[in-house]
C-alpha cells in the first residue's frame, strides 16, 4: 500500500497487466478494485477517485435498443459505455449487461425515459454490487431509510415536528426475482422499503 488506499501492483509481464486491464471490472472481498495505469508525479495523498467501471443492468429495454450504438445514446448520462457481455449475442436474454464508466462526483441515474412512436417510458438501472446506492436521490454513501431527501421535515408552530412517511414500495412485485442485483439490501438479506 502507497498510501490513502492506493496500492501499487507490478506485473511481471506485458500480457498478465493487458488482461487484468482488459478483464475488470473487479471485485476483492465485496469491494471495487479499480485499476488504473500508472502516472508519473502520482500523489497517493491527493489523488481523488472520481470514476470507476460498473456493470449495469437494464431489465426490460426492448431486444431492439440492444446495439451498442443505441445503448450508448441510451446510457449517455449513465456514463461511458465501455463493453457489453455476452447478452449482445443473444447467449442470455434475461438482462442486458453493460460496462460503463460512471462519474462518482455525481448522483447515478436510477431510470433512464425511453419514448416511442406508440408509448412513454421509463428503464431501471441497476448497479450490480454498489450497495450504498440510495434509491430515493442516487448518491453513495448512505441507504435510502437514511435519505436527507427523504427526510424532509416541517416544523410546525407549536414546535412540533411533523414527519412525512413514503408509501412503502415491495420491490419483490416490481423486479422479477432475477433481476434483484441493484436492489439495496440490508446485511440481513432483506429488501428495504423506501
Amino acid at each position: 500500500m502507497i498510501g490513502n488506499d492506493f496500492f501499487l501492483i507490478i506485473f511481471s509481464s506485458q500480457r498478465d497487466y493487458d488482461k487484468v486491464l482488459k478483464n475488470g471490472p473487479w471485485m476483492v472481498n465485496g469491494k471495487y478494485l479499480v485499476l488504473v495505469p500508472w502516472k508519473p508525479g502520482f500523489n497517493p495523498l491527493k489523488a481523488k477517485l472520481e470514476s470507476v467501471d460498473i456493470w449495469v443492468r437494464l431489465p426490460g429495454l426492448p431486444i431492439e435498443c440492444w446495439s451498442r450504438d443505441d445503448l450508448e445514446v441510451i446510457l449517455q448520462n449513465v456514463g461511458e459505455v465501455l463493453k457489453l457481455d455476452d447478452t449482445i449475442e443473444m447467449s442470455r436474454t434475461l438482462y442486458l449487461r453493460i460496462c460503463v464508466r460512471v462519474n462518482l462526483t455525481k448522483p447515478f441515474i436510477l431510470e433512464i425515459p425511453l419514448t416511442s412512436e406508440e408509448e412513454r417510458n421509463s428503464i431501471n438501472v441497476f448497479y450490480e454490487n454498489f450497495f450504498d446506492l440510495c434509491i430515493n436521490c442516487g448518491w453513495r454513501g448512505h441507504k435510502a431509510y437514511e435519505c436527507p431527501k427523504a427526510k424532509q421535515n416541517v416544523n410546525n408552530q407549536d414546535g412540533w415536528v411533523i414527519v412525512n412517511r413514503r408509501k412503502k414500495i415491495n420491490f419483490h412485485k416490481k423486479v422479477p426475482s432475477n433481476m434483484r442485483a441493484g436492489v439495496p439490501r440490508t446485511q440481513q438479506g432483506k429488501v428495504l422499503d423506501q
